[in-house]
């Protein structure tokens, strides 16, 4: 996979010590399910962040298909699959968190 530390560093958690400051900036925010799944498994500090910031109404994540495939040429019943696997990830991970 192309994710780093350093591009986690300099990129993701950069954009996050930035926009917390800025308290009343709501923003949505989209990122892959495989990225998520990366995120949790080697940065969960990271989604804990973005989870304070659902919690506090700041930040909405936006979802999509679960690993990115482009919709129309994949079948119906996986562009179905992917799109409630993943907002089944999203919900699990930031909706239920307690």
């Amino acid at each position: 996979m192309a994710f780093s530390k350093p591009r986690i560093k300099d990129s993701y958690r950069a954009f996050l010590d930035v926009f917390e400051d800025y308290t009343n900036l709501p923003i949505a925010l989209h990122t892959s399910g495989s990225l998520m799944e990366w995120l949790a498994a080697r940065h969960p500090e990271y989604l804990d962040r973005l989870a304070a910031l659902v919690a506090a109404g700041r930040l909405e994540i936006v979802g999509g298909a679960y690993y990115e495939p482009i919709l129309t040429m994949i079948p119906p019943r996986d562009r179905v699959g992917q799109i409630r696997s993943y907002a089944k990830w999203l919900s699990d991970r930031f909706l239920h968190t307690g």
